[in-house]
């Protein structure tokens, strides 16, 4: 008990002179990024179009090109 009162990074924290950390992505929001980033890589390499992606996949995701 009362080690908060001698702990430096406590004490900052509890002045706000440490920033929150970041939110991680949640895993839909992480799932998504990975698709959108696969079907443009597809798409620049021209093998697959964004239509071609999304019947395969049978996704209502299309992509906007």
């Amino acid at each position: 008990m009362g080690q908060h009162k001698y702990n430096p990074t406590a004490i900052a924290a509890k002045n706000g002179e440490i920033p929150e950390k970041p939110k991680r992505p949640s895993k839909r929001e992480r799932e998504l990024a990975e698709y959108m980033a696969f079907q443009e890589a597809m798409h620049r390499k021209g093998l697959l179009t964004p239509f071609d992606i999304n019947a395969l996949l049978g996704n209502d995701i299309f992509y906007k090109y």
